[in-house]
């Protein structure tokens, strides 16, 4: 009898089993219908254009490498007050950085202003130098003398067209400027390296 039971027990448990299994094939049926539709739909979609997949950030917008260096290093200018040159050809979105650093610093709250050579620094705020070798020497002296006052509600961020080396070599800008200016670089890639953005 101990054995009858015990056969009559295996055998319960292999009919289960099996019942528990049936059920499994009906998604199993299901998941491959699924499979084949999803296939179909492929074959007649679009293909997608080969490339970079475009990424937003804040103002910008890219997804080649160089672009997402960028949006690093935008975000790691963002946490700090430090001044930042931004260097990169005319076109590459100097301004536009500066505006998207700004933004996502805690001087958030302080105005962003655009400084032109030859006109004043203005005493408060985020400004930006569009053109750092368009500065005279006396406005570059100006400058230095500012950056030399730490002030919390005052931070300069400056771009240039130009390799600073070459700026420094041939007298456009003077050393001790460059020097209190260059604490964080931000190299914008040429538009002809990011074609696909």
């Amino acid at each position: 009898l101990p054995c009858l039971q015990t056969f009559a027990g295996q055998g319960a448990l292999a009919l289960e089993t099996a019942g528990l299994l049936s059920t499994l094939d009906r998604p199993r049926d299901e998941l491959a219908g699924s499979l084949q539709e999803l296939e179909r739909l492929k074959a007649q979609a679009t293909p997608a254009p080969t490339g970079v997949i475009r990424r937003e950030f804040g103002r910008l917008v890219g997804g080649c490498g160089p672009m997402i260096a960028v949006f690093e290093e935008v975000e790691r200018a963002a946490r700090t007050t430090d001044p930042v040159l931004l260097v990169g050809e005319s076109g590459t979105g100097k301004s536009e950085v500066a505006r998207e650093i700004h933004a996502r610093s805690a001087a958030r709250g302080l105005p962003f202003a655009l400084a032109s050579p030859g006109g004043p620094l203005p005493s408060e705020g985020v400004v930006y130098l569009p053109e750092l070798s368009d500065l005279s020497d006396t406005e570059q002296r100006a400058l230095i003398a500012r950056l030399r006052q730490p002030d919390p509600r005052w931070r300069v961020l400056a771009g240039t067209r130009h390799d600073p080396a070459e700026l420094l070599a041939g007298g456009r800008v003077r050393a001790d400027l460059l020097y209190r200016l260059d604490v964080l670089r931000i190299a914008l890639p040429p538009l002809r390296q990011r074609r696909e953005d």
